[in-house]
């Protein structure tokens, strides 16, 4: 029986993955290590060879990737990357292209074709967010200044990595047509996706959170949790996208609600098991004579990501304004790779784009660069001392002016009064922006899935889609209507803010005109835009078009009622995003 023996299965890897834990405790050296060993101690490719069906090998990993990515979510959060700040998010974009170029540059001298180098380049782009946080609490680093850049630098790099497993997944599906604009039109339908299932699960999961915790006890509230987690997981999957989005996603929204440390506490002991369950089951699909084959190739590659990723994440920590020390001691710990690498390397050999060693390389170069960043986060801040003390003392004089100029950049940004009174609207023009345009995005494929729950014609015929799209159109009347609130708003600001010298006689008629000019640039940026994006074929283009003109019609006569619906969802969705703790009674130092 399949349940029977994937129950068994499953004991094996748990009972493995223990042993595993224990014995690299007791060396002092990340559990992962031990995982990855076990799996392939007693996977099909030895003697002991106590797990062998692959169907349940590759169930165990799915199963293990969807309760990872979760936690990984949860760490992340989606407020946590608000705190870190763009600076940060600049440095790892930054560390990532250059990591990009080098590793393709390496695959091009190797012999790789176009799509492996592009895999390799995934494969080593970002670091373990599960390794690095356990090699920074096992060397008592988690609290310096290095080991919380080198946390906040995880964060960011988890959100390259959905990203580039986007690209490659259009590299994959679309073969020999991957060209820029197709690439670049999947990113886009990726940011759609992320925004429109963001947001209803930012309004959904908090509501159902509430109600759970004045209903239902911690156990029920566990399991509608887990039931959550893997609907959203699937519907990301039957979205094209991978599991690792949907799970990944729900993980960044619960760790805004007020009920994430209770999550966190319900969550703690099956994350762990499940963790373990992934790695082990990696390990499971490794041969360890094809790794012990490939042994001078995989210690060459690690000893490339070692050295590539510190230069390129210690020069970009640099660049953004951080002290030299801390950011060449922050690169040296986010040197291992980890669990994305992993799913990365998985999508390339299901698709046929990459050879099955590339497994063996991962895992090979995973467990090098985990051994590796003990070291090297311990006496971390010798080693950074001695490159400080190899740059030459006229560029460390020129960073530590760069330095105060962009500290002196940030002072006069947060001082500026034009600006305090336009980046809060400016901000909620892209997000609405992007809201409109993921909702387009996806209006078709809403479309299909309605008819092909109730059929085209329902209730009469060629009914199902006028009545879909008048109702779509009317849902998009509540974002476009804040969107010209904002730009009307933002028009009259500038009209004043550039008309300040002028004398007051003239400057009511001056004032006018420039909004007036302002509004009528930003109405045709708008017609250009909802036209690039609406529906160009079948019938949903002339039935777009005329609930769009019906919309128009119904914003004139019910403009003040929408205001208020647009004040009362934007109110609901600030109380979810920034509940205050005091409030909540959750207090962030318990974290």
């Amino acid at each position: 029986m399949l349940g029977i023996g994937f129950i068994q299965d499953l004991a094996v890897i748990l009972a493995a993955a223990g042993l595993a834990g224990w014995i690299c405790q007791r060396l002092g050296v990340a559990s992962v290590v031990g995982y990855l060993v076990a799996g392939m101690l007693v996977g099909p490719y030895t003697r002991l060879a106590l797990i062998t069906n692959p169907e349940r090998i590759q169930l165990a990993a799915q199963v293990g990737l969807v309760f990872l990515m979760f936690a990984i979510g949860m760490r992340l959060g989606l407020g946590r990357l608000r705190r870190l700040g763009g600076g940060l998010g600049l440095a790892v974009a930054m560390s990532a292209g250059g990591m990009f170029y080098l590793t393709r540059l390496l695959g091009a001298v190797a012999g790789m074709d176009g799509t492996q180098a592009l895999f390799l380049a995934g494969m080593l782009m970002v670091s373990s967010t599960v390794i690095v946080a356990r090699t920074l609490q096992a060397t008592g680093q988690s609290h310096e200044r290095s080991g919380q850049l080198a946390t906040g630098v995880t964060a960011w790099e988890d959100v390259v990595a959905v990203v580039m497993l986007t690209v490659l997944a259009a590299v994959v599906g679309l073969g020999t047509s991957a060209s820029a604009a197709a690439v670049g039109a999947t990113l886009g339908r990726l940011g759609a996706f992320v925004i429109v299932a963001g947001l209803v699960t930012l309004l959904v999961v908090p509501w159902f959170l509430r109600r759970m915790s004045l209903t239902a006890d911690v156990e029920s509230q566990t399991l509608g949790l887990a039931g959550l987690l893997f609907v959203l997981a699937v519907v990301a999957q039957q979205s094209g996208y991978s599991l690792a989005l949907g799970a990944f996603l729900l993980g960044a929204v619960v760790a805004e609600t007020p009920q994430r440390l209770q999550v966190k506490r319900s969550f703690g002991g099956v994350r762990d098991i499940f963790s373990a369950v992934f790695f082990v089951a990696i390990g499971l699909q490794i041969d360890p004579r094809v790794m012990w084959g490939m042994g001078w190739i995989i210690v060459g590659l690690a000893v490339f990501t070692l050295m590539a990723r510190t230069l390129v994440m210690g020069g970009a920590l640099s660049v953004v304004g951080h002290a030299p020390r801390d950011a060449w001691r922050a690169a040296m710990t986010v040197t291992p790779i980890g669990e994305f690498s992993f799913i990365i390397v998985q999508l390339g050999l299901v698709a046929g784009a990459v050879p099955p060693r590339f497994q063996a390389l991962a895992v090979g170069v995973c467990l090098l660069t985990t051994l590796a960043a003990h070291p090297l986060t311990r006496h971390g801040q010798d080693l950074a001392d001695v490159v400080v003390r190899w740059i030459p003392r006229w560029l460390m004089a020129w960073a530590r002016f760069y330095r105060d100029w962009l500290r002196r950049l940030r002072e006069r940004q947060e001082a500026s009064r034009l600006w305090r009174l336009t980046g809060k609207r400016f901000r909620q023009v892209g997000g609405e922006v992007v809201l409109v345009s993921g909702l387009l995005v996806f209006s078709e494929r809403m479309l299909a899935g309605l008819e092909g729950l109730v059929g085209p014609d329902w209730p009469v015929r060629g009914a199902t889609a006028v009545w879909f799209w008048l109702t779509f159109s009317a849902l998009l009347a509540l974002p476009l209507m804040a969107i010209w609130r904002n730009v009307s708003a933002l028009a009259l600001i500038f009209a004043q803010a550039s008309m300040a010298g002028v004398e007051r006689s003239r400057r009511g008629r001056l004032v006018a005109g420039v909004e007036a000019s302002l509004q009528a640039g930003a109405a045709v940026l708008g017609m250009i835009w909802l036209g690039s994006l609406l529906p160009v074929t079948g019938s949903g283009r002339w039935v777009m078009m005329a609930s769009i003109a019906g919309t128009i019609l119904a914003v004139v006569f019910l403009r003040r009622r929408l205001v208020y619906w647009h004040s009362e969802l934007e109110v609901e969705l600030h109380e979810v995003w920034q509940v205050p703790e005091e409030v909540m009674g959750v207090d962030r130092r318990a974290e």
